[in-house]
């Protein structure tokens, strides 16, 4: 061995082979609603061990999430969004990792593009909407576009909400429907809350 190979061994010689990990992984990941993979903003992203919480974060407005310093173990995932059901997973971690995870968070809908059709085949398309704390009412102008249009509106109270991305996905069919029926004219009298779609 030539005597520049050998000293260059014993400069690297502490690096090689006996490198220490930190002993902390990382975590990043996005939620997702499992209705439209849509991102789920203010999830809650906890990780526990032996039933206590150890790291604890909220997704942003695009549904990522990121816990950087995770001591290396086995943790419990739950990850919890309004109107969606709990995830929940074991998580093995070692030193110096970083996991990347995408989780679609599961609902039960109500309201949905197999809904619509179901509704549509009986000569009464619906429109759905999430109101406030209570129903609302319809007004005299709502009960005009159901007698002229053939659509009916359903204005959900706080009790009866249903995720948004639910909605959607039942609106988008119905609205398809009055269009390919009535042209966009019908699109001028519908309520201006949910003219989306």
């Amino acid at each position: 061995m030539s005597h520049g190979a050998l000293a260059l061994l014993m400069c690297l010689g502490p690096s090689i082979g006996l490198a220490q990990t930190t002993g902390y992984g990382r975590l990043h990941g996005k939620v997702v609603s499992g209705v439209d993979s849509s991102p789920l903003a203010s999830a809650i992203v906890r990780i526990s061990s032996t039933g206590t919480t150890k790291y604890m974060t909220l997704t942003d407005s695009t549904g990522t999430f990121a816990v950087d310093t995770i001591r290396q173990g086995v943790y419990l995932l739950t990850v919890r969004a309004f109107m969606y059901r709990e995830f929940k997973d074991t998580l093995h971690l070692a030193g110096d990792s970083v996991r990347n995870l995408r989780i679609a968070l599961s609902t039960h809908c109500g309201y949905d593009s197999v809904s619509a059709l179901r509704e549509i085949a009986r000569h009464r398309p619906l429109i759905v909407e999430n109101g406030g704390i209570a129903p609302t009412l319809l007004t005299s102008v709502d009960s005009a576009f159901e007698h002229r249009y053939g659509a009916r509106y359903v204005i959900l109270g706080d009790d009866a909400s249903i995720p948004s991305a639910c909605l959607e996905s039942h609106n988008r069919v119905v609205f398809r429907f009055l269009d390919a029926r009535f042209g966009n004219d019908w699109r001028r009298s519908l309520r201006k809350t949910i003219r989306s779609g």
